[in-house]
């Protein structure tokens, strides 16, 4: 297969762990070309031979992240440049190598991307991790900037549909309006290059948010990871899936083939958290969640599913005060009908109906807010009210992308009628 950028720079990530390097088919075929003794050794020189003849900064550039782990905002001061600057070196050092693989192993390189579109690429995947809302605008707008650099760029349109995916899956746009752009740019994609693993998966996960086909998803997804088995994305997608028809054996292995491709992704570590959660191991879950958001307490969304894994061990307390951090950066309805949901369990009635009155003043028609109205109606021990805001749903027929998140707070609607409400709401098709 064609070398590409993410291909070297999983090559440099397995070289952090030489044990791992040592069962890369990449790595080994290097070796070979090399005749070196070992692959960390051969990884070595093919940096050597890329870097050679080019701004020393590029070399460093990778160094700093790629080999020590670190991170890009950190090195960019080290080496006294905007962030800006340094992700252009980087992309320009990546795709260097890239190029130098290729010609290593006897293949042809694909033609060279402007380093502006790399550039734009980078910082708008970067932003993708962020999964808030201002983190999508700016990756809509990154992704758009590298499709004006280059308008035959598929990977930029793959990119820009899991832009409005995640939108849609996380409430922060409209889903109708989020998933039929991503179908739009999606049918571009396919047709630059038909077989594109981030393409794939994205149709896989439109497959499964937006049409409730968990059975097409699944094939999108297994068609992903054969295509393309070291993009990362997919295993994180293909979890998802596992987790909402409860085979969480199937997630775990799944997630923890991602992380082994991918050890540096937030998202999938996120992810394994959310894994152990759902399966009951809800102290492997606080532990492994807790870590995400040490790693990067901006990453709310993590924090999100840690303040869920406190209260499904009942730490109402500790539930109550990850999510009164998240409240303080903005007030958002998940975040609301969530504390609701725990200032109800806790005693707190009045508070519980101050943050639901809130909620329901920021419903509008055109984005009611009943799933949420249910968390904090299930707190305080309405269940036939919170049943009703869920059968509003299906009849409206308003896809809930947002379930596993929540799964915590449903919990408290126990019962046959819960179960199949919840199961109807998930298989929603907007298509």
């Amino acid at each position: 297969m064609e070398a590409s950028v993410g291909r070297a720079r999983r090559l440099l990530r397995r070289a952090r762990t030489p044990h791992l390097l040592d069962r890369d088919p990449v790595a080994l075929r290097l070796c070979a070309a090399l005749r070196t003794p070992t692959t960390l050794e051969a990884v070595h020189v093919l940096l050597d031979r890329a870097l050679r003849d080019c701004d020393q900064r590029l070399r460093l550039t990778i160094d700093l992240v790629d080999r020590r782990r670190g991170l890009g905002k950190v090195a960019s001061a080290e080496m006294h440049l905007s962030q800006r600057h340094f992700y252009r070196l980087r992309a320009v050092a990546l795709d260097a190598i890239a190029h130098e693989l290729d010609a290593i192993l006897g293949t042809s390189s694909a033609p060279a991307l402007d380093d502006d579109t790399l550039t734009w690429y980078a910082r708008g995947r970067y932003l993708l991790s962020r999964r808030n809302a201002p983190a999508f605008d700016g990756a809509e707008r990154c992704f758009e900037m590298a499709l004006r650099c280059d308008p035959n760029f598929a990977r930029g349109y793959a990119a820009l549909a899991e832009t409005h995916l995640l939108a849609a899956e996380y409430e922060a746009r409209e889903p109708r309006r989020a998933f039929t752009e991503a179908r739009r740019v999606l049918a571009r994609a396919f047709e630059l290059t038909p077989n594109l693993p981030e393409s794939l998966s994205a149709a896989g996960d439109l497959a499964m948010f937006a049409d409730g086909d968990f059975d097409r998803a699944r094939a999108l997804f297994e068609a992903a990871i054969t295509t393309d088995p070291s993009y990362s994305g997919t295993y994180n997608n293909a979890a998802w899936l596992e987790l909402m028809q409860r085979n969480y054996s199937a997630a775990a292995d799944l997630v923890k083939r991602g992380i082994m491709r991918d050890p540096s992704s937030l998202v999938l570590q996120m992810t394994l958290g959310l894994v152990f959660r759902e399966s009951g191991r809800i102290d492997s879950a606080i532990d492994q969640l807790r870590s995400v958001v040490e790693a990067d307490e901006k990453l709310e969304v993590a924090r999100f599913h840690l303040a869920g894994a406190l209260l499904d061990a009942d730490d109402l307390a500790g539930a109550r005060a990850e999510l009164d951090v998240l409240l303080a950066d903005g007030v958002k309805p998940a975040h609301l009908a969530a504390r609701g949901h725990v200032r109800a369990r806790c005693g707190d009635r009045f508070g519980a109906m101050r943050d639901l009155r809130a909620l329901n003043a920021m419903a509008t028609a055109a984005k009611p807010l009943p799933h949420f109205v249910a968390v904090v109606l299930a707190g305080l021990g309405q269940t036939e009210a919170a049943l009703a805001e869920l059968e509003s749903v299906i009849r409206a027929r308003q896809p809930l992308t947002f379930r596993i998140c929540l799964a915590p707070y449903y919990r408290a609607l126990s019962g046959n009628r819960a179960d199949d409400l919840l199961e109807a709401v998930q298989k929603i098709s907007v298509a």
